[in-house]
């Protein structure tokens, strides 16, 4: 998937894709091990045993299932089961790494200023001198979407007022981030937006 499953119609479906395909993978399982009672029991006495779903009983021929019919299907149903669809643990660290911090820089302009933004730019010289800015509202307009296998963009609303003047002001903000491969961050690759009076 390219957007990050932090929108929740996306979530939704790759759950329930998930679990459709594991009630598949049970379904498959179960009568592929319906095999087996069969084939193990046999050969006590002169009467085999086999399963009829409920109880074991008697059967005066052998069974017709042979132990190495069912484990082809069930080999490669085990091993769809456990790569189809998931993430390699460094994506997925990367994601909620993304995640986290897209937060944290929400928090930051939010709470501190735009001017403390520094330390969450490739380029730290680019945050914003002025500290007489209040962010008054930060919302998301557009969830984080995997551009590449290292960018990342966001479209958000700001919502502003300069200390001495109390105007509210709006302005939109794309942002891209980048992942720092060396110190395992994602950092802000572009300027923050000017903030004009």
């Amino acid at each position: 998937m390219l957007a990050i499953a932090t929108n929740f119609d996306t979530l939704q479906m790759m759950l329930r894709w998930k679990l459709q395909f594991m009630e598949a993978l049970i379904k498959l399982l179960r009568t592929s091990f319906r095999a087996f009672p069969q084939v193990f029991l046999r050969g006590k006495g002169s009467i085999s045993t086999s399963y009829n779903g409920n109880r074991f009983c008697p059967s005066p021929e052998p069974p017709s299932h042979g132990v190495g019919q069912g484990f082809p299907i069930l080999i490669l149903a085990i091993v769809l089961a456990l790569c189809s669809g998931c993430q390699s643990i460094s994506e997925r660290r990367s994601d909620e790494a993304l995640s986290s911090t897209l937060v944290l820089y929400g928090k930051i302009l939010r709470w501190q200023g735009p001017h403390e933004q520094g330390a969450m730019l490739a380029d730290p010289t680019l945050a914003p001198k002025n500290r007489g800015i209040t962010v008054t509202s930060y919302q998301v307009l557009s969830n984080p979407v995997r551009t590449a296998a290292h960018t990342a963009t966001q479209t958000v609303g700001i919502e502003y007022v300069y200390h001495d003047s109390q105007l509210t002001r709006q302005v939109i903000d794309r942002q891209i981030w980048e992942y720092d491969m060396e110190n395992q961050v994602w950092l802000r690759s572009n300027p923050p937006p000017e903030m004009p009076r």
